[in-house]
Order: C-alpha cells, then sequence, then structure tokens
C-alpha cells in the first residue's frame, strides 16, 4: 500500500501544479480589464469558476485523470496480489501458490500423502504440488510436512488417506470441499500409527500408557497395558495399578500440530497406535457434509490380540491408541452439513488371557463412521478375572450438532484382571484465522 499513497500524494501534487496554473491565467486576463469589466470582482468570478470543476474545465481533466490513475493502480495490484491461507503452524506466505494446482478428488478410489521423509503422493487428484518436507512449526513441536493446493475437493466416495511419520499440513489457498462420501483420513491402523502419531518426542511417559505398574512385579506379562492419552485420558488396564495414560496439557489449540500417543505393550502384547493429525487452512470457505455424508478422522489404533499357551501369570492385552488432532482453520468458521463430521476416537484395548492362555480378542481401531465407544472383537467390555475383555476408547468429535468427548475407559481394575485400558480421545478444533494477500 506505501506504493499507492506515493501515487495519490503525486495526484495531489499534480492537482496544485494545474489548479495554480489556471488560477495564474484568470489572474492575468482579470487584471487586463478583459474579462467582465475588470477588478478584483472579476478574478473572483473567475476563481469560483475553476473550484467548481466545470465539465471541460482544467480541473474537471486532472481530476478524471486522477480516478483513472487509481484505478490503474487498484487494478495491478489486484493482479499482482496472491491469495494465502491463514498462518496458524506454519508461516503460509512462505509458500508460492500462484503455481498450486487445483484438486479435485472425485469417486472411488484413494489418494495416498505420505509425509515421510521428503514427502510422496500416490495417485494425486491433479497437478503434484510443490511437497515441502521437515517444515518447523511456529510454536515448536515436530516438523511438518506442507501440501500447498490452490483448492480441494474431495467428493464421490474418494479418500484422501494422511501416513507418515510426521503431521500433514494442507495449505489451501481457495476453497475446500470435502461431501458426498468423501473422507480425509489419518488414523492408526491397529499397532501403525496414523501420520505423526506416536512420536517419541511428543509422548513422553505421562501420555503412554504403562504396562507395568508399583505393585507389579518386573518382568510380569499377566497385566493389561494402558490406553494412550491425548485429549483426554486413556484407560486403565486390567490389575490394580494405574496405568492409563493422561491427557496432554496444551493439547486443545493443537498448536503445535500433533497425533495422539500409543498404548502401553508388555512382552507379550503389542499395543493400539496413536491416530494422526492434520491441518486444513484454507484462504477461502471449508464446506464438511453440505449434501452427503463426509468424514475427516484421525483415530487411534486398536490393540491386536494375542495367542499364547499355558502361563502362572496369564498375558495381559495391549492397551489402545489415542485418537489423533484435526485441525481446521479459515476466515470464516467452517461449516458441517448434516452429513459432514471431525472425529479422533481411540482405540480400544485387547482381551487379556488367563494361566491357560489361547487366544484372545484383538481392540478395534476408533469408529470413523459412529460416535460409540471402540470395544474388543468380543463386543465385551471386560472386567474378570480369566479372559479380561480390552477396556473401551475414548471419544472425541465435532459436527454441527455439537462435540463428544470422553477418555478411554476407567472402570476400576479388577484384581487379576488383564484386559487392555481404551486408548484416550484426541483433539478436533475448528477455528478462524484472516487469510492474506501478498504481491
Amino acid at each position: 500500500m506505501r506504493y499507492v499513497r506515493g501515487v495519490r500524494h503525486a495526484h495531489l501534487a499534480l492537482m496544485t501544479m494545474s489548479l495554480a496554473a489556471c488560477s495564474f491565467r484568470s489572474a492575468g486576463l482579470a487584471g487586463d480589464g478583459a474579462v467582465g469589466g475588470g477588478g478584483d470582482g472579476a478574478r473572483g468570478r473567475d476563481a469560483i469558476a475553476v473550484d467548481s470543476a466545470a465539465p471541460g474545465s482544467d480541473a474537471a481533466l486532472v481530476d478524471a485523470r486522477i480516478a483513472g490513475s487509481d484505478a490503474a493502480v487498484a487494478g495491478s495490484d489486484a493482479a499482482a496480489c496472491h491469495a494465502v491461507p491463514p498462518s496458524v503452524n506454519v508461516d503460509a506466505a512462505a509458500f508460492d501458490f500462484t503455481a498450486a494446482p487445483a484438486w479435485t478428488c472425485d469417486g472411488s478410489g484413494t489418494t495416498i500423502i505420505d509425509s515421510t521423509g521428503a514427502g510422496a503422493i500416490t495417485g494425486a487428484c491433479g497437478g503434484a504440488p510443490a511437497l515441502a518436507a521437515s517444515v518447523a512449526q511456529l510454536a515448536g513441536g515436530a516438523p511438518v510436512l506442507v501440501v500447498p493446493l490452490a483448492s480441494l475437493a474431495v467428493t464421490g466416495g474418494h479418500a484422501l488417506h494422511l501416513q507418515g511419520a510426521t503431521p500433514i499440513v494442507l495449505l489451501v489457498a481457495g476453497d475446500v470441499t470435502v461431501d458426498t462420501g468423501g473422507s480425509i483420513d489419518a488414523s492408526a491402523a491397529g499397532i501403525t500409527p496414523g501420520a505423526g502419531g506416536a512420536r517419541a518426542d511428543a509422548c513422553v511417559d505421562q501420555a503412554h500408557g504403562a504396562a507395568l505398574g508399583p505393585s507389579a512385579v518386573a518382568g510380569a506379562v499377566g497385566w493389561g497395558g494402558g490406553g494412550g492419552g491425548f485429549g483426554t485420558a486413556g484407560g486403565q488396564g486390567g490389575f490394580d495399578v494405574v496405568n492409563g495414560g493422561s491427557a496432554v496439557a496444551g493439547a486443545a489449540t493443537l498448536e503445535p500440530l500433533r497425533g495422539g500417543c500409543s498404548g502401553a505393550t508388555n512382552t507379550a502384547t503389542p499395543a493400539g497406535g496413536g491416530g494422526g493429525a492434520f491441518e486444513i487452512s484454507a484462504g477461502g470457505a471449508i464446506s464438511i457434509g453440505a449434501t452427503g455424508a463426509a468424514v475427516l478422522v484421525a483415530s487411534g489404533g486398536g490393540a491386536p490380540g494375542v495367542t499364547a499357551g499355558p502361563s502362572l501369570t496369564g498375558f495381559g492385552g495391549g492397551g489402545g491408541g489415542a485418537g489423533g488432532g484435526i485441525l481446521i482453520v479459515a476466515p470464516a468458521a467452517a461449516t458441517f452439513g448434516a452429513g459432514g463430521i471431525a472425529r479422533a476416537h481411540g482405540g480400544a484395548g485387547s482381551q487379556g488371557l488367563g494361566r491357560l492362555g489361547g487366544t484372545g480378542a484383538a481392540g478395534t481401531d476408533g469408529h470413523a463412521g459412529e460416535d460409540v465407544a471402540a470395544a474388543d472383537t468380543s463386543g465385551i467390555p471386560g472386567g474378570s478375572w480369566f479372559q479380561d475383555h480390552g477396556r473401551l476408547g475414548g471419544l472425541a468429535s465435532l459436527s454441527s450438532t455439537g462435540a463428544a468427548s470422553a477418555p478411554g475407559q476407567l472402570a476400576p481394575a479388577t484384581a487379576g484382571g488383564r484386559g487392555g485400558g481404551g486408548g484416550g480421545g484426541g483433539v478436533v478444533v475448528s477455528t478462524t484465522a484472516p487469510a492474506s494477500c501478498v504481491p
């Protein structure tokens, strides 16, 4: 805008000079008595005539030129100005959107964005965006993969799957639409974390579930692992110890962006992976499920079942993974239609086994299609001395009807129980921030 102000100052100088010239000519004519009999009165009439900028006068011509030049400057500025989405976790102005592709992901099929290493895309829905890997977040935390796009539509049952070692930021200069069966998914799958989930640099001891507690025997395999924590706490694993992962302080804003934590394992049973994390930052409007079903999801993974022979201690189930993080930001609040929802539910713990061994039921992943707590595949929440079932996963969701939140199952542990704790719910945030326009 400095350039525009400078031009306007030049216009003022030009107008002053032109008006001075007009006044000089009028005064000279009046002094010679050539107009209206001469005298000061004639000069006064001439000055009024020039100031009124009558059509065809020099002043009117100057005004017209000023208006035309202003319009030309404004048009030039608009042509050179490029829309930039809001900057929340990364500096959006550092990315070039002039050549960013518009993605239309329509119809059955899956597009995969993998944030591992330099990043990779399988089944792109348009041109190839200029991926930026290992981008530092403004608030610290793990680096992220940035995907710059001009616009994004995921419709007709298409799935945009996000996976890999780091969270993913979709920077979109224009509008984002997810509708008619479309989905964007950064969930864990069993023991495999979602994009940026279960990072060692984010999941410290208080966020992980613990497989053994203070009253457990070191090296024993009979106690269930606690569920991972994130937005809400992970659930208690079977036995008489407190071993669920806690909620993570400061997670409510998703600044920095991060995923959920895995559940706890022990020497016999793996645990569910933590849900991943992604951000959608759009310079235009964000619409989810305006005319049909549409889901954004980052659920935690369920712990797998264990198969084992007889043991004096039995075998504990693994803890479920916590749900991950979903951040939605645009200049105006995102619109959720009747079919639109964002979910980051926790995965379920797996079934523990008694001394006779056998095959335990696996915990299911956090549900993408409903706000119902995940359970193990037996469907029984657990609590017995032998064959203790996995605990229920927590909840986290946001839709047009409101939000849901619940921790992993925190029922008191049964002495001798062996089921894994449910993973805590994740974090879903929809907020507003201004977009910008840069040269």
